[in-house]
């Protein structure tokens, strides 16, 4: 729950930051400086986790047994890898990926689809959106950009300019975040998300 609420704390934080410094140079540095943070969070929380089970072991009359030298080591880093590393390096290679994919988008087509500023907050918001979650995050803020932009084409279509604006995905990033993790465990109890947890 401490965490649910940190992460809420820290998305909102990041959503008065959007509405403050919009379109501002520096709002890119502000994002990748939560972004960064988010991930110290995350990093400093894994060591800590494996710092304190190594000591828990050792104290423990069976599981000291688990460790050197009864034990190789390699044992007890993949025990730490698996439980308390993964989800954390998984989420972040899924947000990095995003974040390239957004930046390549905006170079090739000229900044057609996203802002500047929209591949920080993207990858920022899907970073606390664990899997499988992420999945869905991603599927909303494209599923509901696209209805947006008919909905858009359909009350302005007599506009002869409509199809040469779109709709942008600037403000759906982080309040979609909030959604995704205030029912995180609703989605995760769909058979199909329930089989891709890590």
């Amino acid at each position: 729950m401490f965490e649910v609420c940190f992460f809420l704390g820290f998305l909102l934080v990041s959503l008065v930051c959007q509405f403050v410094f919009r379109k501002e140079k520096r709002a890119r540095k502000i994002f990748l400086a939560l972004f960064s943070l988010a991930v110290f969070y995350f990093l400093s929380k894994a060591i800590i986790s494996t710092f304190l089970t190594y000591r828990l072991w050792q104290k423990n009359p069976l599981s000291h047994y688990l460790l050197p030298p009864y034990q190789s080591i390699s044992y007890f880093l993949s025990y730490s890898f698996f439980h308390f590393f993964r989800p954390f390096v998984f989420n972040f290679f899924f947000s990095f990926f995003l974040f390239l994919v957004m930046v390549a988008l905006n170079d090739f087509f000229q900044e057609r689809f996203f802002e500047k500023e929209e591949p920080y907050l993207a990858a920022l918001a899907s970073f606390f959106c664990f899997w499988p979650t992420n999945l869905i995050y991603l599927f909303l803020v494209l599923f509901l950009g696209v209805v947006f932009h008919f909905l858009y084409l359909i009350f302005k279509w007599r506009e002869k300019k409509r199809f040469e604006r779109r709709i942008s995905f600037y403000y759906l990033w982080l309040p979609l975040s909030f959604f995704v993790i205030i029912f995180n465990h609703y989605f995760i109890s769909i058979p199909f998300f329930e089989k891709l947890l890590l």
